[in-house]
């Protein structure tokens, strides 16, 4: 199998990551789209029992996007998914 290639897909491993990225931003931009124009209010307003407004949603899912942008860019796509505070299992 030549290098770059993944063993699952017929298409080089970099362009699954470019494609995993564009539709990451397609989903960013879509959730942003959804709250332009709101009055500033709304964005603040609490929306959930622990206090979260949309803007706090939005700054989850940057930091989250962030990691996960950092994730595609240094790990294998087939590297297995860990996460600390879940334990062993």
């Amino acid at each position: 199998m030549a290098a770059g290639w993944s063993w699952a897909h017929s298409e080089p491993v970099s362009d699954l990551k470019q494609s995993l990225h564009r539709h990451l931003r397609h989903q960013s931009d879509a959730l942003l789209l959804k709250l332009d124009g709101l009055p500033e209010r709304e964005l603040r307003l609490p929306r959930t029992p622990t206090g979260t407004s949309l803007l706090g949603i939005v700054d989850l899912y940057r930091r989250v996007q962030a990691f996960a942008d950092e994730t595609i860019t240094t790990l294998e796509l087939d590297s297995p998914g860990r996460v600390a505070w879940w334990g062993p299992g």
